[in-house]
C-alpha cells in the first residue's frame, strides 16, 4: 500500500493501493476494510468533519468520501471535489499530505518513468 496516514479521530490507518484503485481502512482490531474507488489513486488524507471523512488524490480528480468500517457506506461512492489541476495524461497525483495550515499538498507521479508502467 501507499500513502499511509493514521487518523487520531477515527483511531485507524488509511492507505491506498494505487493500481488496484482501492482505499483501505484498518482499526488494528478488525480485519482491514477496503473500498474500490474506480480510478487509480495516489494518496489519501484525513479530512476535517465526521468520522471516516477522507480526501483522495485520484488520476483525474481530487475526491472525497466517507469511509467507516461498516458495509452500509458502499452506497456512497467518492465525490469529485475538483478536477485535477494538471491534466497531463502522463502524470497523476502521488504522495499527498496535509500541511500545518491544513492545505492538501501532493506531488505528481510520472506514469512513463519506466517501460510498461502504464497502459
Amino acid at each position: 500500500g501507499e500513502s499511509p496516514v493514521w487518523s487520531d479521530r477515527d483511531q485507524c490507518l488509511y492507505w491506498v493501493s494505487a493500481p488496484e484503485e482501492e482505499v483501505w481502512r484498518w482499526d488494528l482490531v478488525s480485519p482491514p476494510y477496503r473500498r474500490l474507488v474506480g480510478t487509480t489513486l495516489g494518496c489519501v488524507v484525513v479530512k476535517e468533519g465526521s468520522r471516516g471523512s477522507i480526501v483522495l488524490g485520484g488520476e483525474n480528480a481530487i475526491l472525497e468520501m466517507e469511509m467507516t468500517g461498516s458495509t452500509t457506506d458502499f452506497a456512497t461512492g467518492a465525490r469529485v471535489l475538483c478536477d485535477r489541476p494538471d491534466l497531463e495524461s502522463t502524470t497523476r497525483p502521488n504522495d499527498g499530505r496535509v500541511d500545518r495550515q491544513g492545505r492538501f499538498v501532493f506531488g505528481m507521479y510520472n506514469n512513463y518513468h519506466r517501460s510498461g508502467s502504464s497502459e
